[in-house]
């Protein structure tokens, strides 16, 4: 089931692939189809199996998160309040101010990350 969540990752993916794949061919300025459409595929293909791999491995990319206190569904785009909500992510609730890791969980005040 395709979510706004789910897209968003998804086309930022794309993007960073796209572009990834383009930038050489730019710089060499060779402009051959072969190349192009490899990329093209590639940036299509990748995403996905990039989204998979991520949410195998426990993290909830392309989901929505919602707090494990009262229920709210997060941003889907965060500001981190701290330098470790912006590194490790995380999100604070704005319904009940709960202080939440990058999949949700409450974290307990003076918890190491």
């Amino acid at each position: 089931m395709m979510t706004k969540h789910y897209a968003a990752a998804y086309a930022m993916l794309f993007i960073i692939c796209l572009l990834s794949g383009l930038f050489p061919i730019v710089l060499s300025g060779r402009f051959d189809a072969l190349p192009i459409v490899v990329v093209l595929v590639v940036a299509v293909v990748v995403p996905p199996l990039l989204i998979w791999i991520a949410r195998r491995m426990g993290y909830p990319i392309g989901e929505p998160i919602h707090c494990s206190k009262c229920g709210t569904e997060m941003p889907m785009f965060r500001k981190p309040s701290s330098i470790r909500q912006g590194l490790a992510g995380g999100y604070n609730c704005r319904n009940c101010g709960a202080v939440l890791d990058a999949r949700g969980n409450e974290i307990k005040a003076g918890a190491a990350p």
